[in-house]
């Protein structure tokens, strides 16, 4: 059902995650849709946990896990704008396909350095920017 490379991504980000907290559903090519539940948000935000959805692409480690959809309702602690790489939209994907507004965060690794790093690295480090802005 998955491709070697997404099964890998999947056990690692269950690893990181704990399985009750993840959702994963194929996406009919060898990839996965994944949703992580109550990942925390740190300080920086008015909301304490969000989700996060993202398409682990059935080319890994050969494509870059982008973009990542986060709570719609996310809002800074400061009251300042979210800023650059973030954009609020809406998300229909296999898991739940009914649209559902989200806030679309762009963090594309760039060149070839995202096989460089696992799904789990990759999804950690956007969560890591978004908790440091």
């Amino acid at each position: 059902m998955f491709k070697a490379a997404v099964e890998g991504a999947i056990a690692a980000i269950r690893a990181a995650h704990g399985e009750s907290r993840i959702c994963v559903v194929p996406d009919g090519q060898g990839g996965a849709w994944v949703e992580v539940f109550a990942v925390d948000l740190g300080s920086t935000y008015a909301q304490e946990t969000t989700f996060v959805v993202f398409l682990l692409p059935f080319n890994l480690p050969g494509a870059d896990i982008y973009p990542l959809f986060v709570r719609d309702d996310l809002a800074r602690r400061d009251g300042a704008a979210l800023g650059d790489g973030l954009q609020r939209t809406t998300l229909s994907w296999p898991g739940n396909p009914s649209q559902r507004p989200v806030v679309q965060i762009s963090r594309r690794t760039r060149g070839g350095a995202f096989a460089s790093q696992t799904a789990a690295q990759k999804v950690e480090k956007v969560l890591e920017w978004l908790r440091n802005r």
